[in-house]
């Protein structure tokens, strides 16, 4: 159950970002909307923000899935085995498989994933 919870935590905050649109993006689901658990969480980053003296970050519709997607990869693929890291993302989806590692320096694989999994147009990171 922790275990599930931070790669919740990681997902979440890998679709909070300053820039993003609220607007659903052709390749995603129309019926994709935010579980009330991620919405909690992504109030309570923000109001630990805000109590720093932060701006709140917007959430991105585009981000928010890749993000779930990433989680669901993760549970249930664990392709972050051997030398791969949490960044990694398994051979069993629609997406381009990659393993990421600090000793092999590819970012491409996990700044893409938003591009190609949504119309979103930046990187993710």
């Amino acid at each position: 159950m922790i275990k599930r919870s931070l790669y919740s935590l990681i997902g979440l905050m890998i679709g909070m970002t300053l820039s993003g649109s609220l607007l659903a993006q052709k390749k995603i689901p129309s019926s994709f909307c935010l579980h009330p658990a991620e919405k909690r969480l992504a109030d309570s980053i923000n109001n630990i923000r805000l109590s720093q003296g932060k701006k709140a970050l917007q959430l991105s519709v585009s981000l928010s899935f890749v993000a779930r997607a990433h989680v669901a990869d993760l549970l249930n693929n664990h392709p972050d085995t051997s030398i791969c890291n949490l960044s990694s993302w398994s051979d069993k989806g629609p997406w381009k498989a990659c393993c990421y590692n600090p000793y092999v320096v590819n970012h491409n694989g996990m700044w893409e994933k938003p591009k190609e999994l949504t119309n979103y147009p930046y990187r993710g990171y």
